[in-house]
């Protein structure tokens, strides 16, 4: 049972995978890459959902918080795909762990020094996270948080897979875009034929299946 200052929430911990390994242009844009993913989330999803930018720290690692826990993990896959779509020079891959739960309060807007279980379980899915998974959600709700584990493990795998294109369709996807409205808004056009062939590759249609069960499964 939550008091009635804690918010169930969503905080999504996250750290770029094989950082060390980037070119050197690359890595100096790193944090400034990841803050830019998390404004476009917040165009996308919404400030009163996303109210804070990520804290960035050690570097290569990052955390946010998503006030509505349902919408945690569509967040997630946005900003996976987001930073896996960019161009050649900016383009990254992160580790996600999403931690669903209470949040008690993040200080002066200060992510870091936020409490709550979300912020526990999300750290710890993180540093225990398997070496072939990228992508995890954990929480205390028996069940139910079983069920949206698995599915994230399926779309971890399938989202593994996507070429840049196919990240880039997949991002604006989760936004709830048509197919022709993700092509009015691709830079340096694409037709709506390509977009659905690039949403189909990428196994769109069933990730948004998986998506929706979560939400409906965590409306708290």
């Amino acid at each position: 049972m939550r008091t009635r200052n804690e918010k169930y929430a969503a905080v999504l911990t996250g750290d770029i995978v094989r950082s060390s390994n980037l070119q050197p242009s690359v890595r100096r844009r790193m944090a400034g890459t990841i803050r830019a993913s998390v404004r476009e989330a917040q165009k996308a999803f919404g400030k009163k959902a996303i109210p804070y930018l990520a804290d960035i720290f050690r570097g290569d690692s990052w955390q946010l918080v998503v006030m509505d826990a349902a919408l945690g993990t569509r967040v997630g896959l946005f900003l996976r795909a987001y930073m896996r779509g960019l161009p050649p020079g900016r383009r990254l891959d992160s580790r996600i762990a999403i931690g669903v739960g209470t949040v008690s309060s993040i200080p002066h807007g200060s992510i870091s020094e936020g409490s709550g279980r979300a912020f526990e379980v999300s750290g710890e899915a993180l540093d225990t996270m398997p070496k072939h998974r990228r992508y995890a959600i954990a929480g205390d709700n028996g069940l139910v948080l079983e069920a949206c584990v698995v599915v994230c493990a399926l779309i971890d795998s399938r989202s593994r897979t996507w070429t840049p294109p196919q990240s880039r369709a997949v991002a604006y996807a989760t936004q709830g875009l048509s197919q022709e409205e993700i092509a009015s808004r691709w830079t340096g056009g694409i037709t709506q034929q390509a977009v659905a062939k690039h949403l189909s590759a990428g196994g769109w249609h069933g990730l948004r299946e998986g998506l929706e069960f979560i939400e409906r499964a965590l409306v708290h």
